[in-house]
């Protein structure tokens, strides 16, 4: 008996378990064996699913926008060249607001985009949070908002065959943060090409922290000049997946360092620093989506916006931790950031322990079911602590603070000593 004897059932499991690679020498021991791995869709289906989490395919027609026969090609063409570009990153610039992008296939246009992401309040339009007194203690002032994601396309890559070659061709949209929009135009997508000094994104997170103790921080930034290409994408080849950087004909993703000084500050810059354009440097944002089973309610790792006064909306991360004691913790750490918490630094965080029904003041205790925001016997409150600063994150301490649970997609925070419950809610329109 040999391997071409056995039902396809059978031998595309089997296939199922043998690398790509070798997939491809098999595909010439026979023409039934080839014809199978060529154009079984469910086989490369499973393997991109795999391969690329959290992208998943769900059906081959969302991709009749693409120039792709089978599932075999967009494995072959879109997720092994591009596949590791997908997903949420974070700049290292603006140095204290930070931004972040999205990149996913486009169903719509047939092509990966990525969208520069911003939220807003949709009660208002507006990009900060409303606030009103609380119920029962006027001197404390609550948020609310209606999260509402804003999207701005930077760049694409556009896909078309050539001579029956499969090709894609990077498109920058963009024009620099704040500025005018520009036409499309060349492109260049890689990994960073200079050295990174120092500072590094976190491990846990894939955030750029703050530069602690540094008199100037921003030379601890990435020190990789800009250099205006119109190369092809070259992000696949990159040996580091988790950096990205972009660089375009019109200078769109640079920034100068002497432009981010005072006059006094600027005299102290190294000379290979001054009056130099440097390049934006992305870092892949981790999260699995997850939350612990054994938490009565449990919000969802991943993103969110949260209120933060004259501040405004900002975007976070959520991740489950656990503490020296083995105990479950909740921490939000900023994606984008301000001039006192700047992006990249924890925000608050509480464990899940002690659970109960009453916000805490110095007026006393208000169980929940007497306020008029939170009347709801399901929510569960518990202790946490809120990080503050002064501008330029000097003077960093933390505060006491109160995490009060409403639901796995709603959050609030109160900040006890700044008499202040901030409202953060889950986004659930940016994941790949």
């Amino acid at each position: 008996m040999n391997l071409e004897s056995l039902p396809n059932e059978c031998l595309l499991r089997l296939l199922g378990f043998i690398s790509t690679k070798t997939l491809g020498r098999i595909t010439q021991v026979s023409h039934k064996l080839h014809d199978l791995i060529d154009n079984d869709d469910y086989l490369w289906q499973s393997r991109c699913n795999e391969e690329f989490a959290p992208f998943r395919i769900e059906k081959f027609e969302n991709f009749v926008k693409f120039p792709f026969q089978k599932v075999k090609d967009i494995y072959f063409f879109l997720l092994r060249p591009f596949g590791k570009l997908l997903g949420l990153w974070q700049a290292d610039n603006p140095f204290y607001m930070g931004q972040m992008i999205s990149i996913s296939p486009d169903f719509e246009s047939g092509a990966i985009s990525a969208y520069r992401i911003t939220t807003r309040n949709a009660l208002t339009d507006q990009g900060r949070a409303d606030e009103r007194a609380f119920s029962l203690y006027g001197d404390i002032s609550v948020d609310s908002f209606e999260v509402r994601v804003t999207k701005t396309k930077i760049f694409e890559i556009r896909f078309e065959v050539v001579d029956g070659v499969f090709t894609g061709q990077s498109v920058c949209l963009g024009g620099k943060l704040g500025g005018e929009s520009v036409s499309e135009h060349s492109l260049a997508v890689s990994g960073p090409q200079g050295k990174l000094r120092e500072l590094a994104p976190s491990q846990q997170t894939g955030l750029w922290p703050f530069p602690q103790g540094s008199p100037l921080p921003f030379a601890y930034m990435v020190a990789s000049r800009s250099s205006s290409s119109s190369s092809p994408t070259s992000f696949g080849q990159s040996p580091d997946s988790t950096l990205l950087s972009l660089s375009c004909t019109n200078d769109c993703y640079t920034y100068n360092f002497s432009r981010l000084f005072s006059l006094q500050a600027r005299r102290a810059l190294p000379s290979n620093l001054q009056n130099n354009n440097f390049s934006q440097i992305w870092s892949k944002i981790k999260f699995s989506d997850a939350a612990p089973s054994d938490v009565p309610i449990a919000p969802r790792e991943g993103i969110w916006t949260g209120s933060y006064s004259t501040h405004g909306l900002e975007i976070l991360l959520f991740q489950y931790t656990t503490n020296e004691e083995n105990q479950c913790c909740l921490e939000a750490h900023k994606i984008t950031g301000d001039l006192n918490v700047p992006r990249g630094e924890l925000s608050w965080k509480t464990q899940f322990t002690n659970p109960r029904r009453t916000i805490s003041s110095e007026a006393g205790q208000f169980h929940v079911t007497d306020t008029t925001e939170f009347n709801d016997d399901k929510i569960m409150i518990y202790d946490g602590i809120g990080k503050i600063a002064m501008a330029g994150y000097q003077g960093v301490t933390e505060t006491p603070a109160e995490v009060i649970i409403v639901s796995e997609e709603e959050v609030y925070v109160h900040w006890k000593e700044l008499f202040k419950i901030s409202l953060f809610q889950r986004v659930n329109s940016l994941y790949p």
